[in-house]
């Protein structure tokens, strides 16, 4: 998969920010830290959250290290499936997430 540089300026945009969510600090409007060492957290997704996880600079790999670099890391579920659809992910939740 190739992607061009604004998609991946996209991804790590995204990926900051959802690590960001997730690291909120008590000076924010959500006080303390929304997600505990350890915890495991699922990308169910499509070919971005397949490349997400795949790619060493996918936006994944990006949210855990950056997590991980605020003293918050986390379990990684990769569930990302290139061409699926929401359905198709919904058909998938229980085996590839829940379980």
């Amino acid at each position: 998969m190739s992607l061009n540089k604004e998609c991946l300026t996209t991804m790590l945009a995204l990926a900051v920010g959802l690590a960001s969510l997730l690291v909120a600090r008590a000076d924010n409007l959500n006080p303390g830290i929304l997600i505990k060492p350890g915890q495991k957290v699922a990308f169910l997704g499509a070919s971005i959250s397949q490349y997400g996880w795949q790619h060493p600079t996918g936006y994944i790999r990006l949210v855990v290290a950056n997590l991980a670099a605020n003293g918050v890391p986390i379990v990684p579920i990769p569930a990302g499936v290139s061409g699926n659809t929401s359905k198709q992910m919904l058909a998938r939740l229980d085996k590839d997430v829940i379980d």
